[in-house]
């Protein structure tokens, strides 16, 4: 299941992405709990859905297939869930930003409600399991541009705060990325 690099303490486990800011914040998480992450950077096909969950079983397959040892993938989605957006773009969120960038989804969707929601996929050969983190909020109505986070991270403000991601410094203590490896991390735990 886990590599055992240490005996006693540090695990290691091979995570697959190719972004550098999501390896970042992951590995924050997991060295609090002694598991190292491992980086291995390759293209995973991405399937067109606005389900992370169904992103992330698709490129969990293919992760483990390359690899053929125990993997773990991510992806987050946005999911706007104001009319007219009805949970748009969910998993699309990169090629929304790609389209839009920031001051355009402020612009059409300021004031609307959202969640993000993170799943890390894990395959170890046997079975395929996914683990979600969901973090409620509302999208700014403009950036709030900060020293934190990454990506679309100033236009989203999660319930009871007044900042934006972006501006939030112990945002990886708050994250839909949080609550995810930690359920992640329960399991690992227990098993």
């Amino acid at each position: 299941m886990i590599k055992e690099k240490d005996k006693d303490k540090e695990k290691k486990m091979i995570f697959v992405s190719g972004n550098k800011n999501k390896f970042s914040e992951l590995s924050d998480i997991f060295s609090k709990h002694n598991i190292v992450l491992e980086k291995v950077d390759f293209d995973l096909p991405e399937i067109q859905s606005i389900s992370v969950k169904d992103v992330v079983n698709e490129k969990i397959r293919y992760a483990y297939e390359k690899i053929n040892q125990p993997v773990i993938v991510e992806d987050t989605g946005l999911y706007i869930t104001s009319k007219p957006m009805n949970g748009f773009p969910g998993a699309l969120i990169k090629f929304y930003y790609d389209c839009l960038g920031v001051n355009g989804i402020c612009e059409k969707n300021g004031g609307n409600n959202a969640y993000c929601e993170t799943v890390i996929g894990y395959h170890d050969g046997e079975q395929i399991l996914t683990f979600s983190g969901i973090v409620e909020g509302n999208i700014s109505r403009e950036p709030l541009y900060g020293n934190f986070g990454f990506g679309w991270d100033p236009i989203f403000i999660p319930k009871n705060y007044n900042l934006s991601f972006a501006q939030i410094e112990d945002k990886n203590k708050i994250s839909m990325r949080k609550i995810a490896s930690n359920k992640f991390i329960n399991y690992l735990n227990k098993n």
